[in-house]
């Protein structure tokens, strides 16, 4: 069953650590504000223990269906700002919905070639707030699944390994990171970037 494929395992995971993530960021400040890029539903959000502690939380994406969805779903959640918006808002203005103390992005990275995704990760790095924390994941080339994807999902993915996460991060100033760190989860399928600002 697809369910229990690798990718649907490494999806329900990443759903748990980006769950953990809010959690931390409510954690770190009484006032944390959160910027989700390609947000879908916003399913992690239904896991996190402290999601009504935390201020702000400005949830983009392209596909209105995904937007009302999250708003049924989260109905009652007055921190929440859900928005109808491509990532080029975020390339192009990316101080556009402020500054915010964790953004992220889980499930994009798959679909954009390197010079776009860097020019985002620009943008991320930008809309953090001092001690702020960015965070990005991406499926890995090993992936057992990918034939079934392909073939009959049209689910065509960029993978990129931890080398190619790193070679990402080149493009954002040295001077002003505290922090990276580039993981896997559990299963080996997903790969994590966090990046940490000074």
């Amino acid at each position: 069953m697809m369910v229990s494929s690798s990718a649907a395992v490494a999806v329900q995971e990443r759903r748990r650590l980006l769950a953990r993530w809010l959690d931390a960021a409510a954690e770190r400040s009484k006032q944390a504000e959160v910027l989700v890029l390609a947000s879908g539903h916003l399913r992690e959000l239904e896991l996190a223990q402290c999601a009504g502690q935390l201020a702000r939380i400005v949830a983009l994406d392209q596909d209105p269906a995904s937007i009302e969805e999250m708003k049924r779903t989260h109905q009652g959640l007055d921190t929440l700002f859900p928005v109808v918006a491509s990532i080029g808002r975020i390339i192009v203005k990316p101080l556009v919905h402020g500054r915010f103390d964790l953004v992220y992005a889980a499930g994009l990275f798959d679909y954009l070639d390197d010079t776009t995704a860097k020019r985002l990760l620009t943008g991320m790095f930008t809309a953090l707030k001092p001690g702020g924390r960015m965070l990005f994941a991406n499926f890995c080339h090993d992936v057992v699944d990918y034939g079934y994807m392909e073939s009959f999902m049209d689910w065509r993915l960029l993978a990129r390994d931890e080398p190619e996460m790193r070679t990402l991060l080149d493009v954002l100033p040295p001077a002003e990171i505290a922090n990276t760190f580039v993981f896997r989860g559990l299963n080996r399928a997903v790969v994590y970037a966090v990046v940490e600002k000074r």
